[in-house]
């Protein structure tokens, strides 16, 4: 996650400060369902320059051995132009507008339009959120063009966030980003959970495993397909490949395990039962 904000140094004055902050997927634990946490995380901060920002963060992914030749990095940013600009230090990346800097926007209209604390103000953002969640980014935009304020101001934001959704609906394909992100997740959980049983090569069936690993390899491709250049990729058909390859997980999972030894079933019954924990 990159973003900034504004410090002030004294005698009114006040200096930009950028951060990032890093962290890896794989070190995150399921206390409850649905519910994740990090296990840890990394903060880099600079006072200035964006691409010294942008220098320190590369310098510790590599001080913490994150990337290498074949590493997606996931950038989520709030939209600033200098983040998006020098992302492509990153040759494998995936671009992502934070979701909630995404509403913050819709806030900014539904407030002016409805007025501070109105309940048709929440209805109408949570709404916004929804389709977002959903992936009907362009379905948004073409209700917001539909509308038409009678007020200078009101016409103002209006255009800002059309602008703004515009601009990044590349980066907004949230429904993609959670199905790829619980599917990496599930296999990741259920690779620890055999690395901690001390099963013999013989007890694995590595057919099936490989299947899974190929599986995660489609999913890691799929993050990084997304952030390619419109005309680069076919993209209906990196989307159908994507979700067959989605649709392929639970039952790959399931044969997977069923031909496990009985030994492993009961760990892996527990596993379920007390949430993906790393």
């Amino acid at each position: 996650m990159i973003g900034n904000c504004r410090l002030n140094v004294g005698k009114g004055q006040f200096r930009e400060v950028k951060t990032g902050v890093l962290l890896m997927p794989q070190e995150r634990v399921e206390n409850s369902p649905g519910r994740r946490s990090v296990v840890r995380r990394f903060l880099v901060t600079w006072l200035g320059d964006a691409d010294e920002i942008f220098r320190g963060l590369h310098g510790q992914l590599r001080e913490l051995g994150w990337v290498g030749a074949h590493t997606v990095v996931v950038i989520v940013g709030d939209g600033a132009e200098w983040i998006w600009n020098r992302a492509n230090m990153f040759v494998q990346r995936c671009e992502i507008l934070d979701f909630w800097h995404a509403l913050e926007h819709a806030w900014e209209f539904a407030r002016l339009r409805y007025g501070e604390g109105s309940t048709q103000a929440d209805v109408w953002v949570h709404c916004i959120a929804e389709d977002l969640r959903a992936g009907k980014v362009q379905e948004v935009i073409a209700g917001l063009k539909r509308l038409r304020p009678k007020m200078p101001e009101l016409r103002e934001s209006l255009q800002a966030l059309i602008r703004h959704y515009s601009e990044n609906a590349g980066r907004m394909r949230y429904d993609e980003y959670l199905r790829l992100e619980a599917a990496r997740l599930d296999l990741l959980a259920l690779f620890r959970a055999l690395d901690r049983m001390d099963l013999s090569h013989a007890e694995i069936p590595q057919r099936l495993i490989r299947q899974l690993f190929e599986l995660d390899a489609d999913y890691a491709e799929a993050l990084w397909a997304l952030d390619q250049q419109p005309g680069t990729l076919d993209l209906r058909a990196m989307l159908r490949d994507t979700l067959t390859a989605l649709d392929q997980l639970p039952e790959a999972c399931a044969r997977f395990r069923k031909n496990l030894p009985p030994r492993a079933h009961p760990r892996l019954a527990e596993r379920d039962r007390n949430g993906r924990q790393a």
